[in-house]
């Protein structure tokens, strides 16, 4: 199993979850990829991989990276993007990757009780013990993992750029009826 950190992704939070998944026995493989820019020394670390440069990543070489990918891990904490939102979803969303992420009001509004897109988890913790059960019993999750990709796909139709440009019609469309 495959999981990813797309760009910053606050590095201490994933050093906390690199440091507990070391003290695990984990008799099946797995890989974490570190996508964009993060400290070098995380890549001390037990099956983890990064860029080959430091520093930034060109869009052709991220999609590379991100390409094998099973999950995305998106790790910002319940406090974050309150009214503003971060590009990881985004990049879930786009290359169809299912998410474990900490639970906050941006990355919810996306991975929904009525659409799910992956897994939301309390804290470092929850992140943690999520990677290991999916790493130990990835064929129990093949079924909610299928679901998954489906929802992202009816979420990428929701967010395409055609999609957008028609609610703003609709949008502009209503408020010019009401303004008369």
């Amino acid at each position: 199993v495959i999981f990813s950190m797309f760009g910053y992704g606050l590095p201490k939070t994933v050093e906390q979850i690199l440091i507990k998944l070391q003290q695990q026995i984990v008799n099946k493989p797995y890989e974490i990829r570190l996508i964009g820019n993060m400290p070098s020394k995380l890549l001390n670390y037990r099956n983890v991989v990064g860029p080959l440069k430091p520093g930034q990543m060109s869009r052709k070489e991220m999609e590379r990276m991100n390409a094998p990918v099973h999950y995305q891990l998106i790790l910002y904490p319940e406090d974050s993007y309150e009214l503003s939102v971060s590009g990881s979803i985004f990049e879930a969303i786009s290359a169809s990757k299912p998410i474990i992420h900490l639970c906050n009001p941006c990355i919810n509004h996306y991975n929904s009780d009525h659409l799910p897109i992956g897994y939301c988890e309390r804290d470092v913790d929850g992140i943690t013990r999520r990677i290991l059960d999916i790493i130990q019993n990835n064929s129990h999750h093949a079924q909610e993992y299928m679901q998954f990709h489906q929802n992202l796909q009816k979420l990428q139709k929701n967010y395409s750029p055609r999609a957008t440009a028609d609610r703003l019609v609709e949008i502009y469309s209503v408020t010019r009826l009401l303004s008369q």
